[in-house]
């Protein structure tokens, strides 16, 4: 008989305080001494150990006291002592009736057991305890211990004795009578006996320990005995010195008194009583381990946790045990008082508990001791967390395989184990070692067993409906079983265990795995011969967990549906269905929907055709789908019939039956009419699948269907996604159609406030119809403001940015607002953030979303107010750019577009540089052909025209970019930020990209960039690195678009030689080459030529490229240059020839390069350029041509050649304009050719002894004199003296200082 809820056992509650139901209490026969009182109430557990001379008054009071019910009927008289002591086997160890007061255990588990007293003294007659240990074993625990010859203290060597020794046996003395008693305490002999136990003399602490026995003994003392200040400390203390076994007896007995005490327990382990009796065992097995192992069972004897009470357990659950003696039966006592104790169990656990009850049970003879240890994995069972995971990892599962092997265990002790089971499998993280370790075996070894307590099998049954509640475990289960166990606990009549059997089963069956196998192991019949027994009519629980098993197995394959059918299933449906319970109901009509969704048939009837015709289901379903009094009384049966009917409307063949019968009509009313958010979400199913079909759209929309959806879709909450996602689904359908769309855009009727409520909960599929609906509706043009109007923009971005988690509603939120974006609403949808999000949208690698973003970003940035918005955010900015990154050629060029547009504005150039746009540009001019876009698309087998249509954009397209890429450049240069950032992104590399292009406008657009970036002295170094100097030469050298090119060519080329550190470079890369073809390719007032000549005077500083201009025809070139134009000369002519004096005078600087420079005519050139009067009013220019012949004729060898091509001609032409650093330099040259003989009569007649004097008496420079004297000199035999030559000669002479070695001649 099972206890009635709110019964509970004392002692046995969990952690959070729920109650255990446990069955009721047996009657135990106690000991012949005792008898428990038949009152009916629950008997104790405790034990009592009785002694001829304890009182058995006081211990009948307490046990009053404490209500245990057991009185004694006559105080114990014995004859003779009982030999046998608690570790015995005697024929009187039931009782131990030794001096202590030890109880029998009853037969209600949970209550802590009574404290004992000292076992007896006496040891068993066939042992010899003489000089060894019977707790001696190989591990060497105890050792041997020293004899004692001592007196007991009652007389014998008096005369030997000191004083202290002498008072300290007298007191002993005094002691063993208990009359001295009150006067050994109220006169000091107490005070004394503790003092004198504090000294060295091993005779007085012997004395000591034996006063301190006999005085502990006594329990009216023990209370005031510890109270006394000092006694306990000494009483251990001696135990620790004492080596005696007689006087290490006395202080285990004291020990022991005291341990009787009632809330003695702290303190005495505090003090170190643990210890101490743990230190007495080594004095002697038989004589004081039995009192020291009482005594630490004493201390576990408390129902409440005291400090330190875990030294008493480990203590107690390292006691080895021998042939000798075996402490196992206390121990597993000591185990049953601690499991009681919350804060202990999981002490016990780790200090091995279970594995000494595991080792111990095969050899319990006793089924009390067996019980007791039921009882203990009860108790720790009963605790969660992982203290059960440790149990089933220790062993107690394997301990309760082994307390139900046998025939010796009782009712209760199977109980409890079976109990202790359940709640072990429980544990999560065990399950599987449990089973491992035998639970199922446990429960058929219960099972098979006759004539137990009904509660015995309840409690397999519940464990077994436990054990089922994991479904991983289920095919283990079966394996082991587990469907042959619940058969046979299922067959009988204990309706407590059918009551479980019921969430067994469902369980079972919850794993479609098993339905084969609990068909084929014949447990589909009791499951319907228990969903019929009348006897269970009333459990609503076990007909609630049968209807949800019969639902479980018909969610089978037909395999599983047909033996179902079999079996009847239909008619447990039916009697199901007439039960209270909505929830049983539920379930019915659920498995009536399962049971239409399988492909069963007999004699070629479907199902569905058996259940309509030969069950009448469908007609029943029509009743309650039309009662509208059903409907509101049991709304979940009326959602369960709709869910047949949208069973059958899965099949499109179906739509038209159900359009005829006027279906939609009913679930349109019941749309409109029904509060049932599951009704309504199951007629939403309905009329969404019937959305599907042409007729029943068409009809639907007809009846007004649209506001049934709505009105169900407003009415569902942001949880219900399954009805949220029939009604958009059902929307997106019906804007599909013309009528659709008319009916959506009524003007009562809010379509965007709709979608926007219906899109407000975290489904991925109500999402994306939503925001195919959005799309659909945003592709008619005529509707874009009013949905701007209306709010759209602000319920897409939701969708998008908030509620939607894949790309594809995504992409089709974005696509919507493309479709919305005209020029009346291109602002008012930007400033409600659109770009922002955008923005977040560029970063998916999604090529179709990445298309839309970058024609929004097109279209936004083509307007002031659309640049600003996207500026406005650097997110926006960001992902932008990152578009460039698309695989698609149309995405890029849009992309492109966009940056394009945003730097080519002077309000947002800065911040797109800043922020990456010309890593845009740059990737641009590196994208590969966009022959693959067309490719892919001729190949899905389009229209010629609109394969040569797409090349011909995408064609088109590049080349505008790729040129208004250049224009950009150009203008973007000029801000120093800007040309910063271009250094940094090496834009030079993309100009030389777009010089290569076959587009005419890219190229020479390019070129003008170079010129503009040349201007910068920042930019040239990295354009000349970049390659900007060799495409401008390889354009120039090709000839292409050289008419239109050759002015920012030569521009570009000019500005880049100013730089001295790319001078050489350039020379390398034939820019001089480059430089003659476009000088003969320009018309003679072209610029070309002046920015040339200064280009190549610039490169003439150039040491290392010097010899490199002439070989390349630099110098030829500049000879030519300053030929042209004649007297009518030109600011430009003036230029020119300025440039050619500085080339000239830079070349000639190097003698190797002189030979060269005349043959090309550099004597010739300097001769037209003073001839023209070209530099004679610049002194410094000047000097460069004076310069120049004067290095000239420093080459001895072609001085002769210099003087006929006119070189003296040039310097006597200069001589007149020259300031005293050219006067020198005429002199010295002129000096120079006087040394060459061939020279000298053609410099006289060229006016150099004119010069001479000219430049002799005009300069007061020394040197200047000198070259004029040495010249003189060396003219002198063809020179004609004229007035004042001689004069001037002298002059010279005494003035000259010069060295004779310059008056030499050549």
């Amino acid at each position: 008989k099972m206890v009635k809820s709110g019964q509970e056992l004392r002692g046995f509650r969990s952690p959070m305080g729920s109650p255990v139901y446990y069955g009721e209490q047996q009657p135990k026969v106690m000991p012949e001494d005792l008898q428990e009182l038949d009152s009916g109430s629950e008997t104790s557990s405790a034990v009592v150990l009785a002694s001829p001379t304890a009182k058995h008054s006081n211990a009948r009071k307490k046990l009053k006291a404490a209500g245990q019910g057991i009185l004694f009927t006559k105080p114990a008289i014995f004859k003779k002592n009982i030999c046998g002591d608690l570790f015995g086997s005697s024929d009187n160890e039931g009782g131990f009736l030794y001096a202590s007061r030890n109880k029998k255990l009853g037969g209600v588990f949970g209550e802590t057991f009574s404290k004992e007293e000292k076992s007896p003294t006496h040891s068993k007659p066939s042992v010899d305890v003489k000089g060894s240990s019977v707790f001696d074993n190989d591990a060497g625990f105890w050792t041997d211990t020293e004899s004692d010859d001592e007196s007991e203290g009652e007389g014998g060597g008096g005369d030997k004795l000191t004083d202290k020794q002498r008072l300290a046996k007298t007191l002993n003395n005094w002691c063993v009578d208990e009359g001295n008693t009150p006067y050994m305490l109220n006169e000091g002999g107490l005070e004394s006996l503790i003092e004198l136990s504090n000294s060295p003399d091993r005779l007085i602490k012997r004395q000591c320990a034996q006063a301190f026995m006999r005085l502990c003994e006594r329990e009216k003392i023990r209370k005031r005995l510890f109270e006394t200040p000092g006694l306990v400390a000494a009483v251990i203390s001696l135990a620790y010195i004492l080596k005696s076994p007689k006087r290490g007896l006395d202080c285990a007995k004291a020990l022991l008194s005291l341990t009787l005490i009632q809330d003695s327990e702290e303190f005495l382990v505090q003090e170190g009583a643990v210890s101490a009796f743990m230190a007495l065992m080594g004095l002697g097995a038989e004589t004081v381990a039995p009192v020291c192992v009482h005594g630490l069972f004493n201390l576990t004897c408390t129902r409440s946790y005291y400090n330190d009470i875990e030294k008493v357990i480990k203590s107690m659950a390292n006691l080895p045990f021998t042939d000798k003696i075996d402490p196992r039966p206390l121990i597993i006592k000591s185990f049953l008082n601690a499991s009681l104790v919350f804060r202990l169990r999981t002490k016990l656990i780790e200090e091995g508990a279970i594995q000494v009850m595991e080792a111990y049970i095969p050899r319990i003879f006793l089924p009390d001791l067996k019980t007791h240890c039921a009882t203990t994995l009860y108790n720790l069972s009963m605790s969660y967390g992982s203290i059960r995971s440790d149990m089933v990892v220790k062993g107690a599962v394997r301990c309760c395989v082994k307390l139900v092997t046998g025939e010796d265990s009782s009712d209760e002790c199977l109980f409890l184990a079976t109990k202790a089971l359940g709640n072990m499998c429980q544990d999560l993280s065990s399950r599987h070692r449990a089973l491992e370790d035998g639970a199922i075996t446990v429960l058929q070894r219960v099972v098979v067993r006759r004539g137990l307590q009904p509660k015995v099998y309840a409690a397999c049954a519940e464990t077994l409906a436990k054990i089922t509640l994991f479904q991983d475990l289920i095919g283990r289960l079966v394996k082991l079983g587990g469907i042959e166990l619940l058969i046979t606990l299922v067959t009988g009549d204990n309706a407590d265990a059918k009551h479980f059997c019921g969430t067994a089963f469902c369980n079972f069956l919850k794993d479609e795995k098993c339905h084969p196998l609990m068909i084929e192991k014949g447990a589909l019949k009791p499951l319907m011969d228990l969903s019929m027994d009348k006897q269970m009519k009333d459990d609503i629980d076990l007909i609630k967990a049968l209807s949800f098993a019969i639902y479980n197995i018909s969610c089978g394959n037909k395999s599983t549906i047909e033996p179902l059918m079999e079996a009847g299933v239909l008619i447990s449906l039916v009697s199901f269905a007439k039960k209270d319970s909505v929830a049983v109901r539920e379930r019915v009509a659920a498995a009536i929907c399962n049971l239409a969704l399988s492909d069963y048939s007999k004699e070629g009837k479907t199902i569905a055709e058996i259940m309509i015709k030969d069950c009448g289901i469908l007609e029943c379903i029509t009743d309650m789908m039309d009662d509208k009094e059903e409907v509101e009384k049991m709304p979940e049966v009326t959602q369960q019939c709709v869910t047949a009917l949208a069973i059958f409307s899965h099949d499109p063949a179906s739509h038209e039956d159900i359009t005829k019968h006027g279906c939609i009509e009913t679930l349109i009313a019941l749309g409109l009419t029904s509060n049932d958010l599951e009704t309504k979400t199951v007629c939403a199913s309905v009329l969404s699948s019937l959305t599907f079909g042409k007729v029943s759209k068409e009809r639907l929309i007809a009846k007004d269907g649209l506001k049934a959806i709505i009105r169900i879709s407003n009415s569902s909450d942001d949880k219900d996604k399954n009805t949220r996602q029939l009604c958009a689904m059902a929307l997106c359908n019906i804007s599909m159609e013309q009528k659709g769309m008319e009916k959506m855009m009524e003007p009562d009727v809010d379509m965007v406030e709709v979608l926007a409520s219906l899109s407000n909960c975290y489904s991925e599929e109500v999402q994306h119809d939503c925001a195919k609906c959005f799309c659909n509706m945003s592709s008619y043009k005529e509707y874009a403001k009013r949905l701007c109007e209306s709010n759209a923009v602000h319920a897409i971005m939701m969708v998008a940015m908030v509620r939607a988690v894949k790309s594809s509603t995504k992409e089709l939120c974005a696509m919507s607002l493309l479709n919305l974006i005209t020029e009346e609403t291109k602002i008012e949808i930007l400033s409600q953030g659109a770009l922002q999000m955008f923005g977040t949208f560029c970063i998916q690698d999604n090529e179709n979303m990445m298309s839309i973003c970058a024609k929004v970003f097109c279209v936004s940035s083509t307007s002031k107010e659309g640049r600003s918005f996207i500026v406005k955010k650097k997110s926006s900015l960001r992902g932008l750019f990152s578009l460039i990154r698309s695989k698609c050629r149309e995405t890029q060029l849009n992309c492109a577009r966009a940056v394009l547009n945003m730097l080519s504005s002077d309000d947002c150039v800065v911040v797109t540089t800043k922020y990456g746009g010309l890593v845009v540009l740059r990737v641009l001019t590196t994208l590969e052909d966009y022959s693959n876009d067309v490719a892919k698309l001729a190949a899905t087998g389009v229209d010629l025209n609109v394969v040569e249509e797409l090349h011909q954009s995408l064609r088109g397209t590049r080349q505008n970019c790729e040129t208004t890429v250049a224009r950009v450049l150009a203008k973007m240069v000029n801000d120093p930020f800007c040309m910063e950032e271009m250094i940094k992104e090496n834009m030079a590399s993309v100009l030389v990209l777009l010089a290569q292009s076959t587009c005419a406008d890219t190229v020479k657009s390019a070129v003008r960039a170079f010129c503009s970036c040349a201007f910068h002295k920042r930019m040239r170094a990295p354009m000349i690195q970049a390659g900007c100097n060799s495409s401008i030469v390889w354009l120039v050298l090709s000839g292409q678009h050289l008419a239109e090119i050759g002015e920012d060519a030569a521009r570009a080329l000019c500005y880049l030689s100013v730089s001295p550190e790319g001078r050489s470079t350039m020379v390398k890369e034939h820019t001089v080459t480059a430089m003659l073809v476009l000088v003969k390719r320009v018309r003679d007032d072209s610029p070309v030529k002046a920015l040339i000549a200064l280009a190549l005077q610039y490169f003439s500083w150039s040491k290392s490229s010097q010899t490199k201009v002439v070989s390349d025809g630099g110098a030829k070139l500049l000879v030519e240059m300053s030929k042209m134009g004649g007297k009518d000369q030109t600011v430009r002519d003036r230029e020119i020839a300025r440039d050619c004096g500085v080339a000239f005078a830079n070349l000639s600087h190097r003698p190797d390069l002189r030979e060269a420079l005349l043959e090309n005519g550099i004597v010739e050139a300097a001769c037209i350029i003073v001839d023209n009067d070209r530099v004679q009013y610049d002194q410094e220019y000047t000097w460069r041509i004076c310069a120049t012949i004067y290095h000239m004729t420093q080459t001895a060898a072609i001085r002769g050649r210099l003087t006929k091509k006119g070189a003296v001609h040039v310097v006597v032409a200069l001589s007149k304009y020259a300031n005293d650093a050219s006067k020198q330099m005429c002199a010295a040259a002129i000096c120079n050719l006087s040394k060459s003989k061939s020279s000298r009569k053609r410099a006289v007649e060229d006016g150099a002894v004119d010069c001479l004097i000219y430049l002799a008496q005009s300069s007061d420079n020394r040197l200047t004199k000198n070259y004029c004297a040495i010249a003189l000199s060396n003219l002198s035999m063809y020179a004609k003296v004229e007035d004042g030559t001689v004069a001037a000669l002298l002059g010279m002479n005494g003035e000259a200082t010069g060295d004779s070695g310059e008056g030499k001649e050549d």
